[in-house]
């Protein structure tokens, strides 16, 4: 049935300034032309992302991964925020990618309380941790197996402070603490008391060569997992007006470089306040290890129905061409070799911000389809399975967050790709699709193999190659003079240390530029080979970089799982829209499905279609009051919805990005009052029974209409199926928010939209066949609808009209 409801005024507020499209926003442009901050969350949004992205400012409307963000960067504004007074976590910045959104989202979260003393007693081993102490890694110069890191001092440094600063690292940070003690039953893992001060070496500068390894090389071999320290660190004081250097490093056991991100911020805070003499103080603790690593323990028994997936994994080809085979007794580290080659700033640049919108990537995906084209290239197969290691702090228990809690948490597992085309394009999009298929992003892996001790993961083979891209670090750890620096330093593994593969790939942005180091063994393979095979990478790397600048791009299935299509219906319905302007597909829910069916079956007869008009004041500010609309559009997905029908059971419904209001303005302020009244009436009728033409148009219009009395009668036209009679308070109040803001040069607070897929996602989840029995059972015996013996109602209604 059709309403034409007829409002004798609808209340907004008078005439006033200004401002762009959407709400009114101070002049500010984002590095990619994105919309300034509006409100406080924003503003401290944008500072804290540019911070992180080492931007120097970017827009609201801008979203957090095409502008070169990643999984590991997500944890540093969680953190930040955190410390800013927003309560964020990682999931949400997941789903709420642009930072006008995640804005909006902010607060809504739960908060998490962690303790803020000392956490001591036994700690659950992780993966990762049971990886190392179960292989042949743990077995052999296993106190020596670290990272570290190297930085600049300020000049003139405060020995003292520097040593106070680290001390209270020791003691806010439970990881560091750690010790690990052989047991009957394994290795067990304790966190133990803070100790008084922190024992610094200090050794003046400059030093020869030999002396610097041998100096850096005492600090490596100075750890202990069993009695301890896990944590060691050098002074090496320069002369004046020279920057000293401060050499810190800690057993892997205890660190990942998640958490270096963390020490290093939380290492200049502490200095800056001893140095200064005044108490320290870090940002609040977040989750203890040991909670996370129980709850892990928990929850590993849940994931059997991963299982399937990683016993295929594990028929995908994982060994490499080599140039010999090693001795009994090699591959070990006093082996390792490493060739370095890197992407220049420009293609780094285009890489991290220009690339990921193309086909709606993250820099993971680029980085391993290279590494795909690269291996299967090599072994002239089209198949290849190689290691992967994640940051392994996947937002997996709500009443958790790790953001800021120091420790191991990578996560490694196995990832087999399939390459049967070398074109870019194509490439990218069957990589993409195939990372988005592994469960979990990997982490379930290491927790039925290690915890759940799956018994068909617990032998399986390991593969030749280990790819880890590291992240975006500079930007992170140039926090006043504790900047790293890139110089030799003894090696973080002991030199009979058993090395788990034959190649090693680290991948990190540093200084704007993308570095690869391709560690091998000479046991294993000749210097000519690694180097062809880093050239070929980078060469492949840049062809993609090339292509993405290029081409439009285009969708993939992942990018609308709930709308279960597979490439080939992606592309047919991406072709019928402008590039890059689809937000979300998804089905219909039932009773749109009825809706739609009942408007097919009789067309031209107005079947739900719904027409809405009022009468606006005179001195209506027109220009706003679209302008309202159109942010109102830009919040409500449903407002920018088309219905795709043919040939598809069920049928689909597609959200566009930006699309433009069909919005039309009518002058009859010439007219006499009948002859405008006589008009009115007539294009009400005949808008109802104009409709809409069901899978090729929106569903929506306006038409705003000049009176000989200088007042205006607005019309908006829009099929049933897309609104309920719950939703038009709730638009029409926030329309009515938005005018004000508008009109007063003001920005509005409004709450979180939750998109209406959240709805169809949670049908989908339903009982069906439970819901089906029950109402079969519950209607039986009825064979038509029951009659309530009311008049019929003709013509059209005035006044309220209520549809739910």
């Amino acid at each position: 049935p059709s309403a034409f409801v007829v409002m004798d005024a609808f209340p907004l507020t008078p005439n006033g300034k200004l401002d762009r499209k959407g709400l009114p926003a101070p002049e500010y442009g984002g590095q990619n032309g994105g919309t300034g901050p509006q409100t406080p969350a924003e503003a401290i949004l944008c500072d804290i992302v540019a911070g992180v992205l080492g931007l120097e400012r970017v827009g609201v409307d801008e979203n957090f991964f095409e502008m070169g963000g990643d999984s590991i960067l997500l944890l540093q504004v969680v953190a930040r925020a955190r410390k800013a007074g927003l309560l964020l976590t990682a999931r949400q910045v997941f789903e709420h990618q642009t930072i006008a959104a995640l804005a909006r989202a902010a607060g809504t979260a739960q908060a998490v309380l962690a303790p803020q003393g000392p956490v001591t007693g036994i700690v659950p081993l992780t993966p990762i941790q049971h990886w190392y102490l179960a292989g042949d890694a743990g077995t052999r110069d296993r106190n020596h197996y670290n990272q570290s890191m190297l930085l600049t001092l300020p000049e003139p440094v405060d020995a003292d402070g520097l040593e106070k600063a680290l001390a209270h690292l020791l003691v806010h940070h439970d990881g560091l603490r750690l010790r690990f003690v052989p047991t009957q039953d394994g290795w067990e893992q304790r966190s133990v008391a803070p100790e008084a001060g922190f024992a610094l070496f200090r050794r003046p500068m400059p030093l020869t060569e030999p002396d610097w390894l041998e100096q850096t090389l005492a600090i490596q071999a100075s750890l202990d997992l069993e009695h301890g320290p896990l944590m060691a660190a050098a002074l090496f004081e320069a002369e004046p007006g020279q920057q000293g250097r401060l050499f810190i490093a800690i057993h892997h056991l205890a660190v990942d470089m998640v958490s270096w991100r963390i020490l290093i911020e939380d290492l200049a805070t502490a200095y800056h306040q001893a140095a200064a003499g005044k108490a320290i103080t870090l940002p609040a603790k977040t989750s203890a290890l040991r909670d996370w690593s129980l709850r892990l323990s928990q929850k590993a028994h849940t994931l059997a129905h991963e299982a399937p997936f990683w016993i295929t994994a594990a028929q995908t080809p994982g060994a490499l061409p080599r140039d010999r085979v090693a001795p009994a007794d090699g591959n070990r580290a006093a082996s390792t070799r490493v060739i370095t080659n890197s992407l220049d700033a420009t293609l780094t640049r285009a890489l991290l911000q220009d690339v990921p919108e193309v086909y709606h990537t993250q820099i993971n995906d680029i980085l391993l389809t290279a590494l795909g084209l690269t291996l299967t290239g090599w072994t002239g197969g089209k198949a290849i399975r190689f290691d992967l290691e994640g940051h392994g702090r996947e937002a997996l228990f709500d009443d958790l967050e790790i953001a800021r809690t120091v420790g191991w948490f990578t996560s490694l597992f196995p990832v087999p790709l399939t390459l049967s085309t070398r074109e870019p394009g194509e490439a990218i999009k069957a990589v993409k699709e195939q990372l988005r298929a592994i469960p979990g992003k990997g982490i379930g892996y290491g927790m039925l193999r290690y915890l759940a001790q799956h018994p068909d993961l617990t032998a399986q083979p390991g593969s030749d190659l280990c790819f880890n891209y590291l992240g975006q670090f500079e930007a992170e750890t140039s926090t006043g003079p504790f900047t790293t620096i890139n110089a030799p330093t003894a090696p973080d593994h002991g030199p009979n240390q058993p090395r788990p593969h034959a190649i090693v790939v680290n991948a990190i942005v540093n200084r704007g530029t993308l570095t690869l180091d391709w560690q091998f063994s000479t046991d294993l393979h000749d210097e000519p080979t690694i180097s062809n095979l880093a050239t070929t990478y980078l060469q492949n790397l840049t062809t993609m970089i090339a292509h993405c600048k290029t081409t439009t791009g285009g969708y993939t299935p992942s990018d609308f799982a709930q709308a279960g299509l597979d490439q080939a219906g992606i592309d047919r319905i991406e072709a019928a829209f402008p590039a890059r302007s689809i937000e979300a597909i998804y089905p219909l829910s039932p009773l749109q499905h009825g809706m739609v069916f009942h408007s097919l079956l009789e067309p031209g007869a107005g079947t739900y279609v719904e027409l809405f008009s009022c009468n606006l004041a005179a001195d209506t500010d027109t220009t706003a009051f679209r302008r309202a609309w159109e942010a109102l559009a830009e919040r409500h997905g449903v407002l920018r919805t088309v219905f795709l029908l043919e040939d598809r059971d069920p049928a689909l419904q597609v959200v566009r990005k930006n699309m433009a209001l069909n919005w039309q303005q009518i002058d009859l302020s010439d007219r006499s009052p009948g002859e405008c009244q006589q008009w009115l009436d007539r294009f009400a009728t005949e808008e109802v029974e104009r409709g809409f033409v069901i899978g090729s148009e929106a569903l929506v219009r306006f038409t705003l209409v000049r009176l000989p009395d200088a007042g205006w009668r607005f019309f908006w036209t829009y099929h049933h199926a897309l609104l309920d009679g719950w939703s038009m308070p709730v638009l029409f109040s926030e329309l009515n928010t938005l005018y004000a803001g508008l009109v007063a040069g003001a920005a509005p607070a409004l709450p979180v939209v939750r998109p209406f897929a959240e709805h169809i996602a949670w049908l989908g989840r339903q009982d069906h066949q439970a819901g089906s029995a029950f109402w079969s059972d519950d209607l039986q015996g009825f064979a038509e609808p029951t009659q309530l013996g009311l008049p019929p109602v003709r013509g059209q209604s005035s006044g309220h009209c209520d549809h739910t």
